[in-house]
């Protein structure tokens, strides 16, 4: 990543859980960091300056949620230590000294904002869907426009079950009112194939595979165990958006040079 320059498309890396950090010629973006300290029962947890190494290189960081396993108070620290963005929702870190720091950019559907990156001298332009993660829990599905135009949703712990069937008022939409290059989203995600048909993505990078801070149970496998979660993961796979799955630290060069099915 270090040595990593992009002329053309987008370089994206895979890093634990929801964790990606995306690169084009102008930007470096990053969604859901953390260093796996909710898996550290089971000896996993990077060690803190491999994750400054990757903070140092990033622009902006996305929180989609509150779920230790999705927001690190450390690697926020880093980020706003170096005058760089952190987009969360209102809930993430609340009632600690650093949540005033945080930007609570607003959740409407399809509404473009900018966010102003690299002290000022670029932006961002960015939609804040609005939804959830259990009953109580806000979920920020981003979607991050770059300055070449390109663009890339990720959809944190986006759970679309009865009482948050609501959701699908703006997810079935969502291709209605911008484009999707890359589509970022949890393997387990029940009815993936019905929330693709609604970006209709050129690409799906699914994550979330195997989280180490979650029982044996709930640790879904990079194949995505569509039989005991009743899942449309096979479906998606058969469908007409490309699936790419990777593992920690793999990385995939996105050009919209990329041929579908």
């Amino acid at each position: 990543m270090e040595t990593t320059r992009v002329r053309e498309g987008a370089t994206i890396w895979k890093l634990y859980n929801m964790g990606f950090i995306i690169r084009t010629r102008t930007v470096t973006v990053a969604f859901d960091l953390v260093r796996g300290d909710s898996a550290r029962h089971a000896g996993f947890a990077l060690p803190a300056e491999i994750m400054h190494r990757y903070v140092d290189q990033c622009d902006a960081l996305f929180i989609s949620h509150r779920h230790g396993d999705h927001v690190d108070e450390a690697v926020a620290q880093r980020f706003l230590d170096q005058g760089k963005p952190v987009v969360a929702p209102p809930q993430v870190l609340a009632g600690k000294p650093i949540a005033t720091r945080l930007t609570h950019l607003k959740r409407e559907a399809h509404t473009e904002q900018v966010l102003r990156i690299q002290n000022g001298r670029r932006e961002l332009k960015v939609v804040i869907y609005p939804g959830h993660q259990m009953e109580r829990t806000e979920n920020n599905v981003a979607l991050i426009i770059t300055p070449e135009g390109l663009s890339f949703a990720h959809l944190g712990d986006q759970i679309n079950e009865p009482p948050f069937m609501v959701d699908y008022a703006w997810i079935d939409e969502v291709a209605r009112h911008h484009h999707v290059d890359v589509l970022l989203p949890a393997s387990w995600t029940n009815e993936i194939l019905r929330i693709a048909q609604g970006f209709r993505p050129r690409l799906v990078l699914p994550g979330h595979e195997n989280e180490l801070g979650h029982p044996i149970d709930d640790r879904v496998p990079f194949w995505g165990d569509a039989d005991f979660l009743q899942l449309t993961y096979p479906e998606l796979k058969r469908s007409v958006y490309p699936v790419i799955v990777m593992t920690w630290g793999e990385s995939y060069h996105y050009s919209r040079n990329l041929k579908t099915k």
